[in-house]
């Protein structure tokens, strides 16, 4: 006989600030979707001076 399942919808609230959002998206380009990003480019103005803070932003 199958395994029987129930779904469950849970739904939370974060407070994040900008530094952390920064500090993710930062963490991800140096390294964490390297092998399915092959190339990450800033378009339109400039929002920052880092790739993430303009993500962030």
């Amino acid at each position: 006989m199958g395994k029987e399942y129930e779904e469950i919808k849970a739904e939370i609230s974060v407070r994040i600030s900008t530094e952390d959002i920064d500090d993710i998206v930062t963490t991800a380009l140096e390294g964490g979707i390297c092998y399915w990003c092959r190339r990450v480019e800033v378009k339109g103005k400039y929002l920052g001076e880092f790739a993430s803070e303009q993500i962030s932003r």
